[in-house]
């Protein structure tokens, strides 16, 4: 027992909860979450006075295409085999208990609010929501809060990229002005340098799952706007902003 009076596997799960929290600003997509959760737990049960974990600073900096491969190899795991354990994880915790599950995922601060007003708004706005989230748990999330945005709305995983979703999107509506709303600065950067998509506006909300290296990131950017809160969010969904 520890002084704390805490067995020590429970400190390790308390400690690994909060490196992952620090650490979600760098997931894409979900099943990344595996890789890190593994990474972080080898590390903590392995690290001794000879060995320490990777620090917050030293994963972010080096997380990338490369690092998840490297561990995909490592854990003897393909990506599609990673991305269907999340899945049906998810999935079955939806069934087990739909409602711990609604609650375990929440939205930014205000986010929900300016997505009503905007699909309320006279004029005919459309919202398309583009997420690497398999588009289902991105509807079920939505209905669960009373908002209805139909199928052919969501872009999910395995709608290819960001890049390519909006692309799809530019030629559906070659005349109409489109902004991306993107809370990753490494992938609103891709979209910045994409010359397909110089027409978008690009907007980056700096609150929730952000860092102040991404805010940084996103404000050396001359096409993007930064969005620092709910009000901000708003005022960019306007139809005549």
């Amino acid at each position: 027992m520890l002084a704390t009076g805490l067995h020590p596997a429970f400190m390790h799960t308390r400690w690994l909860r909060a490196k992952l929290r620090l650490l979600r600003p760098v997931v894409e997509t979900g099943f990344e979450s595996l890789l890190l959760l593994r990474l972080c737990a080898e590390e903590a049960l392995a690290s001794g006075p000879a060995k320490r974990p990777l620090t917050i600073g030293e994963i972010t900096t080096n997380w990338g295409p490369e690092l998840r491969d490297t561990l995909l190899a490592r854990y003897e795991i393909r990506q599609e085999e990673a991305i269907e354990a999340f899945g049906s994880t998810r999935e079955a915790w939806l069934d087990e208990d739909e409602a711990g599950w609604l609650a375990a995922n929440s939205f930014y601060d205000g986010a929900l609010g300016a997505l009503r007003a905007t699909l309320a708004a006279e004029g005919g706005a459309k919202v398309y929501i583009v997420t690497t989230k398999q588009a289902k748990f991105a509807s079920r999330l939505l209905s669960s809060q009373k908002i209805d945005v139909q199928d052919e709305y969501i872009f999910g995983l395995g709608s290819g990229t960001k890049a390519d979703m909006l692309f799809t999107l530019r030629q559906r509506h070659p005349e109409a002005t489109l902004r991306f709303v993107e809370d990753k600065a490494e992938t609103i950067r891709s979209v910045a340098n994409d010359p397909r998509l110089f027409s978008l506006g690009l907007y980056f909300a700096e609150w929730g799952y952000s860092t102040p290296e991404q805010a940084a990131l996103a404000a050396s950017m001359p096409r993007v706007h930064i969005l620092a809160n709910a009000e901000d969010l708003a005022t960019a969904l306007e139809l005549d902003g």
